[in-house]
């Protein structure tokens, strides 16, 4: 016995209902397939965009801490008093404010805080700086909008070394009036060179 014209058509749009459900599953594990990647590419350049905002934050505290360096050696103790020095800790904003009518940068905080010990090599132990070189290191922060959180952190370590530095002013010659009579003069002294720091 075959089947009538009305129940093959019946039989046609149960499959075709069939068809387009699985279809529609299809599209939604695609979609979904796709949300979660775009999730997983912005978490991971958020982390990038916090990873480097904290190494920059710990390059900022390696300059100033080379700065404070300059102005506190001594020739008799060297960098000795920094050695027990407490670190010092500088939070600062990173973007919030306007670069173009109703743009904003979003608004981040950063803090970096250098401290200084001995080399281990130095014969005068942790706290007595004999041979002219101190480790400073600097850890950088990329905090949250409050500043209460910590979103990423860089630590980064250099050596510095005092040398003598000459520094010499080219000569001259000065004239007076109509007289062939010159003066020449040079200038040295001496300063902390920055400039042979290594990092490890």
């Amino acid at each position: 016995m075959g089947r009538t014209e009305g129940e093959r058509g019946r039989a046609r749009r149960g499959f075709s209902l069939i068809v387009i459900f699985l279809l529609l599953a299809l599209m939604a594990a695609a979609a979904t397939a796709v949300l979660l990647t775009t999730r997983t590419d912005t978490r991971v350049a958020g982390r990038h965009r916090e990873t480097t905002l904290a190494f920059f934050s710990a390059e900022a505290g390696i300059a100033y801490g080379k700065a404070f360096l300059t102005t506190q050696w001594q020739p008799s103790g060297f960098w000795t008093q920094v050695l027990d020095d407490p670190p010092n800790a500088v939070t600062y904003q990173v973007g919030g404010f306007d670069i173009a009518p109703g743009d904003k940068l979003p608004l981040m905080r950063s803090r970096y805080t250098y401290s200084f010990t001995n080399n281990p090599e130095d014969p005068g132990g942790a706290t007595t700086d004999t041979d002219g070189r101190v480790v400073l290191t600097s850890v950088g922060q990329a905090l949250d909008r409050s500043g209460n959180k910590v979103l990423a952190q860089v630590t980064l370590q250099v050596e510095v070394e005092w040398s003598a530095v000459q520094l010499l002013r080219g000569d001259y010659q000065t004239q007076q009036n109509q007289s062939a009579s010159g003066v020449a003069r040079s200038t040295d002294t001496a300063g902390v060179d920055m400039g042979s720091s290594r990092s490890f």
